[in-house]
């Protein structure tokens, strides 16, 4: 935030009178989160107007897409927005990947891809057994592939690869 050669800034909606809302009767905690995000893309579009800077709302959550377009804002979903840059086709490979709209997918959409962690009991009983070892976990400042635990069980430290 304090470099000078980024343009960018910081807007606490929730400590200014122009976007601060309140929480309406029987509105979940994310639904004002959602609507408090709606005015402060509306305040910056009116607040930045004369500069002719088209400001667009990113969310994957289709309800809070579909309330922003009905409030006359730009809204779009991550995956869209970042398709249609021009010149920036390889950042869609640095997406998450997900359902079509996140709010939509169940966890019945999802493909497992690793076996379901152990219970904590397991866990327990099984450092109590030695069967498991308790470590502290550093990843790699050289290779995001890698890692090292710290336990000890073992003098050295155990490379994760």
């Amino acid at each position: 935030i304090e470099n000078s050669g980024k343009r960018f800034f910081v807007l606490c909606n929730e400590h200014h009178r122009a976007t601060y809302i309140d929480r309406e009767p029987n509105e979940s905690c994310n639904d004002r989160n959602d609507r408090a995000i709606r005015v402060a893309t509306s305040w910056y579009e009116e607040h930045l107007k004369h500069l002719d800077i088209d400001i667009v709302l990113l969310t994957n959550d289709k309800e809070n897409r579909d309330k922003a377009i009905k409030a006359g804002l730009k809204s779009y979903q991550v995956l869209d927005y970042v398709k249609s840059l021009k010149g920036c086709e390889n950042l869609v490979d640095h997406l998450s990947v997900q359902g079509k709209d996140d709010n939509t997918s169940t966890v019945h959409d999802k493909k497992v891809m690793f076996d379901e962690h152990l219970s904590l009991y397991d866990i327990k009983m099984g450092v109590k057994s030695n069967r498991y070892h308790q470590g502290k976990f550093e990843a790699s400042r050289e290779n995001y592939l890698e890692g090292f635990v710290s336990c000890t069980a073992y003098d050295k430290q155990v490379l994760i690869r």
